[in-house]
């Protein structure tokens, strides 16, 4: 009796695990045939920094993305640089990332082929970008990984609408007495890495994880995105003054730190400032601007005030600032179309060409792909 009921709930376990098994499977080839989710390329290093799994790939909005054996969103790369070769760092967020555009019509793809269509056959764009890095992730990253492939011009890409809140977080630095300071590194627990590691590999392969992680999550995302707005008003109409002023101090000093580093290797550094779309959008800039700030002729020209506090700084600390608003805002007019995607807020194909375009001839004018071995000759 006692061996019956327990062939009986042993069976029932085997139907209930093989029935759920059969759900999910047949719930993931549905969504995947018809509504697909977005599925993660996002990874964690030991020491907490976030990247990319290394050698992964994904489709995304219906083109292919790669991940090369770095991590990141690239062709693979050798860790020694070849001689005679020109090697540009290019650091930054999901502007540079560019998950939304195939990889030949991203910046880090268009700047290396305007710059080699230049003349500077030489010039390699090594693009080191991940989604969600702010200025601190992009030094940590310089220091413990970067410099090994020995750039010879640190191009840091800023998004002025979050960089200056993401740093704010001080996972990786802090001040002190208004000194930068370095946070000791952390190596994550082995089992806790490798639950990390887990979920990554089912984010990147399960649509039903994705679309489940969207529904438990949809409040932490909202929360998200309203802080986002909010930086960003405060950022351009001078809200949350103390905030403001310590996310900016340690802004100024992550890229002075930068700097630093990359003095250290013998290499450049420079700054490209990527505009908000809202700046693009005079009648809406100056509309948010009035109901919190007051007449028309008071915030007309807050709408540059982010790149204007960041050129000011490069002229103190020496850092070669190229400024993308003039360029975007004058094709904006002449052009009447938007450079950025409209229900994703990042730049659409144009956009990343111009911005490639533009880079290119300023870091030309400049004259930072020439080497201490050119000025001598």
């Amino acid at each position: 009796m006692v061996a019956q009921k327990w062939r009986t709930s042993f069976s029932n376990v085997v139907v209930f695990v093989v029935s759920t098994c059969l759900m999910l499977v047949v719930s993931e080839l549905v969504l995947r045939l018809f509504y697909p989710q977005q599925l993660g390329v996002w990874h964690q290093t030991r020491d907490g920094l976030a990247i990319h799994r290394p050698n992964s790939r994904i489709k995304y909005l219906g083109h292919e993305v790669l991940i090369n054996s770095l991590g990141m969103r690239d062709r693979e790369h050798s860790i020694k640089k070849k001689d005679g070769t020109f090697r540009i760092l290019l650091l930054g967020d999901s502007f540079m990332e560019a998950l939304q555009v195939p990889f030949d019509e991203s910046f880090p793809k268009l700047l290396e082929d305007r710059l080699r269509e230049s003349g500077s056959q030489n010039v390699e764009v090594i693009n080191v970008a991940v989604s969600g890095w702010g200025t601190e992730d992009e030094l940590a990253y310089l220091v413990r990984y970067g410099k090994r492939l020995e750039p010879d011009l640190v191009l840091v890409a800023m998004t002025l609408h979050n960089d200056v809140s993401d740093n704010l977080r001080e996972q990786f630095y802090t001040l002190n007495d208004s000194r930068l300071l370095p946070k000791p590194i952390q190596q994550t627990p082995t089992v806790e890495y490798w639950s990390i590691r887990l979920k990554g590999f089912v984010a990147s392969h399960f649509h039903i994880f994705q679309l489940w992680r969207k529904y438990w999550y949809r409040a932490a995302i909202q929360t998200t995105g309203l802080q986002l707005n909010n930086h960003v008003k405060n950022l351009l109409f001078g809200g949350d003054a103390s905030g403001m002023a310590r996310g900016w101090q340690l802004t100024f000093q992550e890229m002075a730190a930068i700097q630093g580093e990359g003095k250290a290797i013998g290499a450049k550094t420079a700054v490209m400032l990527i505009p908000l779309a809202l700046q693009l959008s005079s009648e809406q800039f100056v509309s948010e601007a009035t109901n919190r700030a007051g007449s028309r002729q008071e915030v007309i020209g807050r709408g540059w005030e982010p790149q204007t506090r960041m050129i000011k700084f490069g002229k103190t600390q020496g850092i070669e600032i190229v400024d993308l608003l003039p360029a975007f805002a004058e094709w904006k007019t002449t052009h009447n179309a938007s450079l950025y995607l409209e229900q994703d807020g990042h730049w659409n194909a144009a956009g990343h060409k111009l911005a490639a375009s533009h880079v290119a001839s300023e870091l030309l004018r400049m004259r930072l792909l020439q080497t201490s071995h050119d000025h001598n000759q």
